[in-house]
């Protein structure tokens, strides 16, 4: 596995700020598919956001407890590359799925590694925890438990709160696969702040040069 930290945007809600925040230099891209969540889109929006994306940005679409059908469906009409399921999906159900499958856990006081061991060919994705929220919560993961996932030779996406003030620190205890920005890039819900992004991305990897539209 490569040691160069992949960087995700997650819960974009229109074309042109996923087209400035992706110009950026991102490597993936988040499209929310939860009702609930203020950060849903609705796949025509996402099917237009994922069509304004360079190629070589990866699009990760976020679906909770949704049906198997409903995520393969949305994942052929949105041209999605990887879906993160969130919830209780079963390792059965998650290579079911017609695109590779990141299985995301919120860091509760009660996970453990051995919960993780059906997992281990998937990648996993840490989140913070709240009892009453699935994800997009600000939270910071445990970022003591998400290390020794990667110890155990996980490809581990660390999300959670993070953003320009707390990312070096998060790499340096974790060493993730890929760092996954949210609410600490946004303006507002669903709204990503390239300034935040671009100082985002700026620690992970030094200066930006920005991609030729």
């Amino acid at each position: 596995m490569s040691n160069r930290v992949r960087i995700k945007v997650c819960g974009l809600t229109t074309a042109e700020n996923a087209r400035a925040v992706a110009e950026l230099g991102v490597d993936e891209i988040g499209l929310n598919f939860f009702e609930p969540s203020t950060r849903y889109v609705d796949p025509i929006a996402a099917r237009d956001i994922a069509r304004a994306l360079p190629p070589e940005v990866r699009r990760v679409g976020v679906f909770v407890n949704a049906a198997g059908s409903d995520i393969d469906r949305i994942a052929e009409l949105v041209g999605l590359d990887r879906v993160q399921l969130h919830g209780e999906p079963s390792r059965d159900f998650c290579l079911q799925r017609t695109r590779p499958v990141v299985r995301a856990f919120r860091s509760a006081p009660e996970l453990t590694l051995d919960d993780l061991d059906e997992f281990h060919d998937l990648p996993i994705l840490i989140d913070g925890f709240h009892p009453g929220l699935d994800g997009g919560t600000g939270r910071l993961a445990d970022w003591d438990l998400a290390a020794r996932i990667v110890a155990a030779g996980f490809e581990l996406y660390l999300a959670g709160g993070l953003g320009p003030d707390n990312l070096a620190e998060a790499i340096a205890r974790v060493s993730p696969a890929v760092v996954d920005l949210n609410s600490g890039v946004e303006s507002s819900p669903g709204v990503k702040d390239p300034a935040r992004v671009r100082a985002a991305i700026g620690v992970v990897r030094g200066p930006i040069v920005e991609r030729k539209p």
